[in-house]
């Protein structure tokens, strides 16, 4: 396949070829890296840009070359963390060159590096880039040919698509549970029909939930991440929290643990969005329960916000979890189970926080056990700001 015009291939390697200087506007953009789709840098092997298409002036924000022409990315983008995404050791060594502006010794630059890489400008606001590196010549002198591709919105749908799959696992687990229940009693002849019809309702009520949350995430599917919103309805919060403490009662029995409602819950009505409330409130039991041992009393309530005009839900259990893990203990693919990697309590704060607009924290002490508590206003806002 023939290289782009930009492009092609000398004794030393790709050949970077280009009008004289004298031709180039010092404003102006390169126009041979013009005719690439993303933004495109050309850097001294000191990092320090060279030139720069349109693409890559509109991405930091600026409008002519003189405006980067000398400087290194890091003087440019405002960064307080640069991570490898996802521990990739390519992604790490791409952070490390936007973290100083400067290539890491342990690179072959011949080869070249390509991955992705995450930064954060603030606790709320994160990146990812797709970027790629390599060593090329340009008028018979060495330089870099960075190309750089922001793919946050996509990572973002997926990550919803992963957090929408491991809460759908949760509410699988439920069925089983009770069908497997259900069908106890069946087997030793049990026809009492109040049993049978607690294991049923149970799984008419989950299947049915079920069916919401598939109809909401194909929606999620085609929308993106910033024109999504939540789709508040009212809702009774000690209402909710039986129904959960009567569908998880096969789990816990499977456990050997004993999830028990609070005598001084609320009965509470507030205006949320039922499916994700659920989801929230699924996790947050769950969690609890693997992280119980057998004989662990674990309990859940619900109660008047510390501030007015908020409802707070609350799970406690006696395990602890040590200070480290609760460093980590939100962040994407972390887990407390040492043989997974989760998304629980992620989702528990990403749902919570982005979709319900409430806050998560959590207590563990040695004295106290663990507790998990969410709060959400009385009522939540359809619109999602921008």
């Amino acid at each position: 396949m023939a290289l782009p015009p930009v492009l092609s291939r000398g004794a030393t390697g790709i050949e970077f070829f280009s009008n004289p200087a004298s031709t180039l506007s010092q404003n102006a953009p390169d126009p041979y890296l013009n005719g690439l789709p993303d933004p495109v840098f050309l850097l001294g092997v000191d990092g320090k840009i060279i030139r720069a298409n349109a693409r890559a002036l509109s991405w930091l924000n600026k409008y002519s070359v003189s405006q980067v022409e000398g400087y290194r990315l890091n003087e440019l983008i405002e960064a307080n963390e640069w991570n490898g995404a996802a521990g990739s050791i390519e992604g790490k060594l791409l952070g490390r060159f936007f973290e100083s502006g400067l290539v890491p010794k342990n690179v072959n630059l011949h080869l070249g590096i390509q991955g992705e890489c995450e930064y954060t400008i603030s606790e709320e606001d994160s990146f990812v880039l797709k970027a790629s590196l390599k060593k090329i010549f340009s008028d018979g002198k060495a330089r870099l040919l960075l190309t750089v591709q922001d793919i946050t919105e996509t990572k973002q749908k997926e990550l919803l698509q992963n957090l929408f799959m491991h809460d759908l696992a949760n509410r699988v687990t439920e069925v089983i549970a009770n069908s497997e229940l259900l069908n106890q009693f069946c087997k030793k002849g049990d026809t009492n029909p109040e049993s049978i019809n607690r294991w049923t309702e149970n799984i008419n009520m989950i299947s049915k939930e079920l069916g919401l949350e598939v109809s909401a995430q194909q929606a999620v599917a085609t929308m993106e991440l910033k024109k999504m919103s939540a789709h508040p309805s009212d809702v009774e919060a000690l209402e909710e929290i039986q129904k959960l403490a009567a569908h998880f009662y096969p789990v816990e029995k499977d456990h050997k643990v004993k999830l028990q409602v609070c005598q001084d819950s609320k009965d509470i009505l507030f205006s949320t969005d039922p499916v994700l409330l659920r989801r929230v409130l699924t996790n947050l039991v769950k969690n609890a329960i693997e992280a119980s041992k057998p004989g662990d009393v674990i309990t859940l309530g619900c109660r008047e916000g510390k501030t007015t005009g908020l409802v707070e839900f609350w799970i406690h259990n006696p395990a602890v979890i040590d200070e480290e893990m609760q460093s980590h203990l939100f962040k994407p693919y972390y887990s407390t189970k040492a043989s997974t990697r989760g998304l629980g309590t992620y989702s528990i704060k990403f749902l919570t926080e982005y979709f319900l607009k409430g806050t998560v924290e959590v207590e563990s002490t040695e004295e106290k056990g663990t507790c998990f508590r969410v709060a959400y206003p009385l009522a939540l806002e359809t619109q999602l700001s921008a």
